[in-house]
């Protein structure tokens, strides 16, 4: 874990590799910043490494380096011989292809919305390592506490009214009579 001054400290000395001769740095504005931010705090103030969250971060600051963390189960690969027989394409297939497809065209058709960069930011959170000791040392005393008082309580609502039933009671608890034996 980390705090988000940290890490922005650590990549903003680090950059994008666009080209072979081409170094970029980082891409690191007000809403990047903000959602590092968001995610420290939704964290207890730390952001975990080992998180969904922080890999989609990681993908929104370096987008060619970093892939995106989808959800698990949300997305499923397939092997080329599922697509049947003709999964290769040929050139002048993707030729075809690719003179009908114009990015223009596709812009237009585009909202607002959609052509804005984190639009696809989820906020669920998945860890893969365990970060159970991020808790902080009152939470987990505070449920033994509570625990502990509701225990206190139950016992002690039960032995007012068990002692209350008694005195009402006609029968006394201990026996007064004594026991006979014949010979």
């Amino acid at each position: 874990v980390a705090s988000p001054e940290e890490l922005l400290a650590i990549v903003a000395n680090m950059s994008s590799q666009t080209t072979i001769d081409h170094d970029e740095p980082a891409h690191l504005d007000a809403n990047l910043r903000t959602q590092l931010a968001q995610v420290a705090a939704s964290s207890g103030g730390k952001v975990p490494l080992h998180g969904r969250l922080f890999a989609q971060w990681l993908h929104y600051v370096f987008p060619r380096e970093c892939p995106f963390p989808h959800k698990v189960g949300s997305t499923v690969s397939m092997t080329p011989t599922e697509y049947g027989d003709n999964f290769i394409a040929s050139k002048d297939e993707m030729h075809s292809h690719a003179s009908n497809a114009s990015s223009t065209d596709a812009m237009a058709t585009m909202g607002k919305e959609d052509l804005q960069w984190m639009s696809q930011w989820s906020h669920e959170e998945e860890l893969i390592a365990d970060y159970s000791s991020l808790r902080t040392s009152w939470e987990s005393r505070h449920f033994a506490m509570l625990g502990f008082l509701l225990l206190l309580a139950c016992g002690v609502v039960g032995t007012f009214g068990f002692s209350r039933r008694m005195m009402n009671s006609e029968m006394p608890m201990l026996p007064t009579h004594s026991k006979a034996h014949f010979v």
